[in-house]
């Protein structure tokens, strides 16, 4: 047992050169506790922009999950201490590149099925919005494509308030991170949106210029799908449908003209 003069904490010096240490790491996002998906989800808050920015997220979550810190860069490896044992360890660099393929997941956060249950004392409605009405979802979509054109975070401060039941009387103080946490559960609920209905998805104009005038006319012409053109549907399905069943029936109305064409092409 010696001292660290640097942090003046007691440690046990090992070697991965002979000793074998394991550590379990995450297969994916299902896997992450909320600690662990805040953790990540901080991570692309600080490394936003950076062109190395995936590369620096996946090394940062592998030591983090693996519970170590690196303490320097010697000539014989990297000094890194084990938190839970207060072990230190060389490890070879030469490693990296190979442990490293255990987090290839974080790169993709499109795939992320989850989402932060709680925001500054606020709860979250259920990461696939089954409990989200309609309309809220055309006005976070709105939201997150004006975020998109602009890159302003400040946009998607609405999709916060609708997403993240604040308490009577309450107001959410939003900070940088909350934005980004809001903008990957978006991107990935709408790639799982494309999984689960892939026949309306498929028809939203994949190519076109997104202006806020498409967008108007992409949210009316849902709404006029979903009423048939009868007006006096409307507030039934903007607030009383949810999610889920009117993206199900916007998917199945597409799936029906899908066949229509092809019927009507066969007949050519």
């Amino acid at each position: 047992m010696e001292t660290d003069t640097k942090t003046s904490r007691k440690t046990r010096r090992s070697s991965l050169l002979t000793k074998q240490m394991e550590f379990r790491i995450p297969k994916g996002w299902q896997e992450l506790s909320q600690g662990q998906l805040r953790y990540v989800i901080s991570l692309y808050n600080i490394y936003d922009g950076r062109e190395d920015m995936m590369q620096m997220i996946a090394m940062a979550a592998l030591f983090h999950f693996m519970g170590c810190r690196v303490d320097s860069e010697t000539k014989d490896g990297i000094l890194c201490y084990r938190v839970s044992t207060g072990e230190t360890f060389l490890l070879n660099p030469e490693f990296l590149p190979d442990m490293i393929t255990a987090v290839e997941w974080v790169k993709r956060p499109n795939e992320m099925r989850c989402r932060l249950a709680v925001l500054h004392h606020c709860e979250a409605v259920s990461f696939d919005l089954r409990d989200l009405v309609f309309g809220d979802y055309l006005v976070c979509e709105n939201y997150y494509q004006a975020w998109m054109l602009s890159h302003d975070w400040t946009k998607l401060s609405p999709m916060l308030d609708t997403l993240y039941h604040v308490p009577d009387g309450g107001k959410m103080v939003k900070t940088q991170f909350d934005y980004v946490s809001v903008a990957m559960w978006w991107t990935a609920v709408k790639d799982y949106f494309g999984q689960l209905f892939p026949h309306f998805f498929r028809r939203t104009g994949e190519g076109e210029e997104i202006t806020q005038d498409v967008l108007r006319e992409y949210t009316d012409a849902q709404i006029r799908l979903l009423t048939k053109g009868d007006v006096t549907k409307e507030e039934y399905i903007l607030n009383k449908t949810t999610t889920l069943r009117a993206l199900t029936e916007l998917d199945a109305q597409a799936r029906e003209s899908e066949e229509l064409k092809r019927i009507m092409q066969k007949n050519k």
